[in-house]
This record gives C-alpha cells, sequence and structure tokens, in this order.
C-alpha cells in the first residue's frame, strides 16, 4: 500500500492487480489488468513519477502510476522481491534470500549488491536528510548503513521477531513492529554519546579504584598491572571541544526531555486496553464501511433512475419521430393518390372531349342490336 497526493491511495492485492482508491471515499478510481507476477511492495520516485513494483518473478517493474500498466522490468532478481525504498538517488530492492540490491534511481542501473542478512528481510527504510540505509530482518537484527561509503554504522538487537520498520523522516526515531509489541529507539546525539561515555568512564575508573583498594588492602602493595582505560574517541573529543556549553546544556536537556516524553508515550501505552481500542476500530471501520456502502447504493440507484430517465426520454423522442415519419409517409402517399386521380380525371375527359368530337365529324355509331321478329342487325355508322 502506498500514499500518495498525486494519485491517492495505491494498493497491491493478491488477486495480481493494482488498484487505485479515492483518500476520501476507498472508491477504485482505476484497476490494472490481471497481471503475471503478484506485487509485494510499491515505491514511488517523486521526481520523475515512476512507480516501482517489487514482484513474485523475481523482477522489479516499472509500472505507469495512471493506468497501472507495466511498462518494463528494470532489474531481473534472483529471488522473489519482497521490499523496496527510495531516496538521495538511490532505489534499493530487497529479495527473499536476504540479498540488498542498490540501484540508480534515474538509470535503473545496478550499483551493488549487499548479501548482510541471514534471512528474508522485514523491511527497508532509507532516511530523507542523510543517505543512511536502515534494514529489518526476520530475526530482530536492524542494522544502518552508509549508502555513500556502503560501510555499517550502527547495528541493534530487538526482543521477537520483526515484522514491519518505519523511521522518522531524519532518522533520529526508529520503531519497529515485533510479534507481541512495537518498539521505539531514539538516536542520541554527538554531546548525548559524550555525556554518556563519560558516564561509563567515571563509572569503570571508580570500579577499577575499589579493584585497587582491595588488592591494596590484601596484599599491602598495588596491582602490577591494571587494564588501561578507554580512551576518549576523537570525533567525540573534538565535538566536545568545539561545542558552546550552552548550545551543549540546551542539547543534553532536548534530548532527556525527548527520552522522558518517549519513556511516557510507552508507559501510556502499556496501559492502554489494545483490545478495546482494536474492537472500537473494527466497530468504527464497520460502521464506515455500512455508511460506505449505502452510500454507493443511493449513488448506484441515482444512476439507474437517471439512466431509466434517460432511456424513456429517448424512446418518447424516438416513438416522436417515427409517427412523424409514418403521418409525412401517408401524406405523401394521399398526395400521389390524389395526384394520379386528377390525371385519370384530365385523361378521361380528353378521351369524352375527342370521341364527341369524332362523332360529330363522322356521324353516330349505332350498336348491333336484334329486332321484334328476331333478326339480327349488326352495328352501322349513322349518318
Amino acid at each position: 500500500m502506498l500514499w500518495s497526493a498525486d494519485y491517492g491511495l495505491l494498493v497491491a492485492a493478491e488477486d495480481r492487480r493494482l488498484r487505485r482508491l479515492a483518500p476520501e471515499s476507498l472508491e477504485e478510481i482505476s484497476t490494472s489488468e490481471k497481471l503475471r507476477w503478484v506485487s509485494h511492495d510499491l515505491e514511488l520516485l517523486e521526481p520523475d513519477q515512476q512507480l516501482i513494483s517489487a514482484g513474485s518473478d523475481n523482477n522489479l517493474h516499472l509500472v505507469g502510476p495512471q493506468l497501472l500498466a507495466p511498462l518494463l522490468v528494470i532489474h531481473a532478481g534472483t529471488a522473489r522481491q519482497t521490499h523496496n525504498s527510495s531516496g538521495h538517488g538511490h532505489l534499493v530492492a530487497a529479495a527473499q534470500d536476504g540479498t540488498v540490491t542498490i540501484l540508480n534511481a534515474g538509470t535503473h542501473s545496478q550499483r551493488s549488491v549487499l548479501p548482510i542478512a541471514n534471512d528474508e528481510l522485514a523491511g527497508i527504510q532509507i532516511a530523507d536528510t542523510m543517505p543512511s540505509l536502515f534494514l529489518a530482518d526476520q530475526q530482530g537484527v536492524v542494522q544502518e548503513w552508509n549508502l555513500r561509503t556502503l560501510e555499517p554504522i550502527s547495528a541493534l538487537q530487538v526482543d521477537g521477531k520483526t515484522k514491519a520498520l518505519t523511521i522518522s523522516g531524519s532518522g533520529d526515531v526508529l520503531a519497529v513492529c515485533t510479534d507481541h509489541s512495537v518498539q521505539v529507539f531514539l538516536r542520541a546525539s554527538q554531546l548525548t554519546e559524550l555525556a554518556c561515555y563519560q558516564q561509563e568512564l567515571a563509572r569503570r575508573q571508580s570500579f577499577l579504584s575499589r579493584i585497587e583498594q582491595f588488592f591494596r588492602r590484601l596484599l599491602g602493595r598495588p596491582i602490577p598491572a591494571l587494564p588501561p582505560a578507554p580512551e576518549l574517541p576523537s570525533a567525540l573529543a573534538q565535538a566536545a571541544l568545539n561545542t558552546d556549553p550552552e548550545i551543549r546544556e540546551i542539547e543534553r536537556t532536548t534530548s532527556e526531555a525527548l527520552v522522558q516524553a518517549y519513556r511516557g508515550v510507552a508507559a501510556t501505552a502499556r496501559k492502554v486496553d489494545w483490545k478495546a481500542v482494536g474492537k472500537a476500530i473494527n466497530q468504527q471501520q464497520r460502521h464506515q464501511l455500512e455508511a460506505q456502502r449505502l452510500e454507493l447504493r443511493r449513488l448506484r440507484e441515482e444512476r439507474l433512475s437517471k439512466a431509466l430517465e434517460e432511456a424513456q426520454r429517448r424512446r418518447l423522442f424516438r416513438q416522436q419521430q417515427l409517427e412523424e415519419r409514418e403521418l409525412a409517409i401517408r401524406r405523401e402517399k394521399a398526395a400521389q393518390r390524389s395526384k394520379k386521380f386528377w390525371e385519370g380525371v384530365g385523361r378521361l375527359v380528353g378521351n369524352m372531349a375527342s370521341s364527341a368530337a369524332s362523332s360529330a365529324a363522322t356521324g353516330t355509331w349505332v350498336n348491333s342490336y336484334t329486332r321484334r321478329d328476331g333478326t339480327r342487325v349488326r352495328g352501322y355508322r349513322r349518318r
């Protein structure tokens, strides 16, 4: 699942389809055709608006974010792709075998491969403000790598199996989701590290002095050789020398306040009845889904009624057109019949006139007839 201000909510489902949803109503804006692979993770490269999908066919696919159509394969891996992330001109993809591939986000060319995990990764993230790559495998090991030098920076072990990983934009706050809890870690600044280092150094020196006093009382002489005290790292010492005391005090109090705030949040989270919260959220989601379903039904009924009204209006208009056409055809036929009738009347009158004229000129024709005595008289012309 991926959120974008330009394209809304992008969702990859197990039915091998990609969907784009409206963030307010969760209505489907567009749906892709059935793909040949299942998408496990989505990443949008903001400058170029490129949608990258980690597929089950061991490949990274470039997908059009508008129509959700696969365009091309930008990387062919050796194992199923599970997660990807982008930032600082890099595209990082994780495979099922634990390998991490770093690509150039613009040219999609491969830069390097980091086989650093013993198990499938549960999450990868790139910080926004610094080129740091955070990796978390399913065994609870979280690592931080420098994307420029490809060197490890730090690592930690969390309790339980890791399910998901997320970081803040600056990478100072890291949250790991396990089987039974969500663990939040706060990155310490250089001054905080220096303070912790000085506390540890004082504790060790106090412990060594006690050991020395004990052996002095026991043997009457000091220990011949004590383990050397840890040396102060040059980076921390230089930071301590170049830092203003007021700034140091401000950062120390700020770090302490942040730590106390996150401890308070964790304590409050432990007191929350998450089962009741989950039930309330589920009930609220059910109410929202029911309201959305009723709203969709109302919209469908409105669209159906509008479609029926439009169909009825078109049918009436078509019926009127047919009636007008039939009336015009009847009028045309009646006009043709009237024309033929009067033409026939004209011809009959003309024939009668010509017959009368010829009779006046040549005499009258008398038809055949039979006399009273039975003799037959043929027709003749009387002058």
